[in-house]
């Protein structure tokens, strides 16, 4: 998947699992600061947009969680990036996997002495080993484990989704380890507690107390860690099926947010399909018949229960009921009612087997590559491979922003694009690898 497809397109473009667990080669060089490169580009301001509505009413999955809005005036700005090469540097600490000049960088953190932290980070390490495409990078990732064991003095609240103070985080690594850029490096901080993780530029992963054997902690786990990666690499959750039992869509973040995610896209998903079939077509799904109705009392209670809860008519797993959007129309379904779960691939000679499904990221503004969990690590954690998009996405920006190749011209376009897509959109990761905005004026 290229960023150039999606320049074409005619729109401008805590992420959070909804689960039993918590979410949530080359050298690297050395210098005294971050080589930069000037260039003038297209900004679109930012903001924190959270889903607000995430949380179902009647028992349906729900998310809260945040990306940047996309908003802005979006005049021309003068943009400092990173250099290709430019990698954080470690030193004082050694990796317990891999070279200390690898070019990216991951930090497991263990906050408060975590039950089986080093079991879930060897389960963790030898996801990275295995599953593709991170099995071809194997030579560009260094892996680091540190204990910071109080939570108190780190600033972190498990009142809510677990977060600590990240700059006390950034400041306790230093402590251990010289890190030329902190941010400049992944952060993996597992805690135990009673609430999901946050995701930022320290990403949480928390397991639960009642959880005590090992084996236990691991399985509830399971891709947990490399999902989470995920998201710093620009992949959305899969997640889609939000309703309330009043009728009413949730539709998660805005549809020029969502659709900016690598592995999200519009009507049609052109970022991967070369076409798609005309919505007169889609008649395929025990819930095709959503887009006909024209009002919300007959939309709201189609395949609904009494109670406001969706069936699943044809045992696919995927509720097939309908929800209502007040003052919208659906840019493909041209209704305001439209299928809570997309299960009819629309998508026409799309790339490396992928699909269009409706929906995505928690929301009805986007569509996705694959149908349902099992096929892909950005649906569930516990599936056991991404999915061929999200495949070829981390691919890509390993490839041009933590790899040998980052310096060719091919990837000079690439890494420019990639780094407006992490200070317009997701905000909270201000590098990865050597992609990334320096200064913005």
């Amino acid at each position: 998947m290229q960023f150039v497809r999606l320049a074409r397109m005619a729109f401008v473009f805590c992420c959070l699992a909804v689960t039993m667990v918590g979410c949530g080669g080359g050298g690297g060089s050395s210098s005294s600061g971050p080589a930069t490169q000037e260039q003038s580009g297209s900004g679109s301001g930012g903001g924190n947009q959270g889903t607000g509505d995430g949380a179902s009413d009647d028992g349906g999955s729900g998310s809260d969680g945040g990306a940047g809005s996309g908003e802005g005036d979006g005049g021309a700005v003068t943009r400092s990036y990173l250099a290709p090469n430019n990698y954080a540097t470690v030193s004082d600490c050694l990796p317990f996997k891999g070279s200390e000049v690898s070019e990216l960088k991951i930090f497991f953190l263990n906050i408060g002495s975590v039950p089986h932290f080093d079991a879930i980070v060897d389960d963790a390490v030898a996801d990275f080993e295995n599953i593709s495409p991170w099995n071809e990078f194997s030579q560009n990732v260094a892996f680091y484990r540190l204990d910071l064991s109080d939570p108190a003095a780190l600033g972190c609240d498990g009142s809510g989704r677990y977060s600590c103070d990240d700059e006390k985080v950034h400041q306790a690594i230093q402590a251990q380890c010289s890190v030329d850029d902190v941010r400049g490096i992944l952060k993996i901080a597992l805690a135990e507690a009673d609430h999901f993780g946050a995701l930022g530029e320290v990403t949480y992963v928390t397991t639960r107390p009642e959880w005590v054997e090992q084996s236990e902690v691991v399985d509830r786990l399971g891709q947990m860690v490399i999902h989470q990666v995920g998201h710093d690499f620009g992949l959305a959750d899969y997640m889609h099926a939000n309703y309330r039992s009043n009728g009413l869509a949730i539709q998660g973040w805005d549809s020029a947010v969502s659709r900016q995610w690598l592995n999200l896209d519009g009507p049609g998903c052109p970022k991967w399909c070369d076409s798609f079939k005309p919505v007169a077509e889609y008649t395929m799904s025990a819930s095709a018949e959503c887009k006909n109705f024209t009002d919300r009392n007959s939309c709201a209670s189609f395949n609904r229960r009494a109670d406001g809860q969706c069936d699943d008519v044809d045992g696919d797993g995927h509720p097939d009921c309908c929800a209502w959007t007040e003052g919208g129309t659906d840019d493909y379904f041209e209704s305001s009612c439209t299928p809570v779960s997309g299960t009819e691939d629309i998508g026409l000679a799309c790339a490396n087997n992928a699909g269009c499904y409706y929906g995505g990221a928690h929301g009805n503004n986007s569509w996705r590559p694959v149908k349902s969990a099992p096929e892909s690590i950005m649906f569930s954690e516990h599936a056991e491979a991404f999915d061929t998009v999200s495949q070829e996405a981390i691919r890509e920006v390993m490839r041009c922003c933590a790899s040998g190749e980052s310096t060719t011209g091919a990837c000079e376009e690439y890494r420019e694009q990639f780094a407006d897509f992490l200070a317009d959109v997701m905000e909270f990761k201000d590098r990865l690898g050597s992609c990334g905005v320096v200064a913005a004026q």
